[in-house]
């Protein structure tokens, strides 16, 4: 009896492609998510950089002017400054001397409700 013994092993056994399909699909569902996160990480730090920078240049405006703040004044800056700060379309309003959003604030007063309990499961 002969065996034929190949020395020139050229392309991969249906176990090494099952292997290396696993792993991958491993690495995806670790490395998915997090680049979700990280958008979404992202895209918020941007609005509270833009959300800060709309209250001070406001404010100064405010001062600028030596007028008191009015819900009318608010929406004539917010047009003459032609300001997007909300990438979300959401709406702004000015309270108790911020910038307010009617998307983004409210997911802030959860998240600071939420830092110093038990977290939610």
């Amino acid at each position: 009896m002969y065996t034929i013994v190949r020395k020139n092993k050229k392309g991969l056994t249906l176990i090494e492609l099952i292997v290396v399909t696993a792993i991958l699909l491993i690495i995806a569902a670790i490395a998915i998510p997090s680049i979700v996160n990280i958008k979404s990480n992202a895209k918020r730090d941007v609005f509270l950089v833009n959300q800060e920078e709309l209250e001070k240049k406001y404010e100064a405006h405010l001062a600028l002017h030596e007028v008191g703040h009015s819900d009318v004044l608010f929406a004539d800056f917010l047009h003459d400054n032609d300001s997007e700060v909300c990438l979300d379309d959401g709406e702004f309003r000015y309270v108790d001397g911020e910038v307010k959003c009617s998307i983004h604030s409210d997911e802030e007063n959860d998240e600071e409700e939420n830092e110093g309990g038990v977290p939610f499961l």
